[in-house]
């Protein structure tokens, strides 16, 4: 196998050993690093990106359960639920669920986005 066509162990195809494309435009020199090493740095590097997404998905589906459960609820016994069940605030359920309303089907569009820059946008 090349050095081009390396292949990380979760199977993705991954960039020659020396360079790896940040997110930021910038690159990582593995240059320094033992083969092997890279290769598990790259499968690393790409778990935690597909799982950031997953996050972004999670926290959107918590939102939409959260409106659903208010709305059983109704005014006063969703706090006292919320509080009980999580030990969360009104505010930390809002976040959630403002940020369903705002990106329940864009979900795609906000995925690469830290979770307090997705409740900015949506507040």
């Amino acid at each position: 196998m090349t050095n081009a066509q390396i292949q990380t162990a979760s199977g993705i195809d991954a960039l020659p050993h020396h360079e790896l494309t940040l997110a930021e435009g910038a690159s990582f020199d593995y240059a320094s690093i033992d083969l092997e090493d890279a290769q598990r740095l790259r499968g690393a590097a790409a778990q935690i990106r597909s799982w950031r997404k997953t996050t972004i998905r999670y926290m959107i589906g918590t939102g939409v359960n959260l409106l659903a459960a208010k709305e059983l609820l109704g005014h006063g016994r969703f706090t006292a639920w919320l509080a009980a069940e999580f030990g969360w605030t009104d505010r930390t359920a809002r976040n959630y669920m403002q940020a369903a309303e705002a990106f329940e089907t864009k979900t795609e569009i906000i995925s690469d986005l830290p979770a307090t820059v997705v409740y900015q946008l949506a507040s």
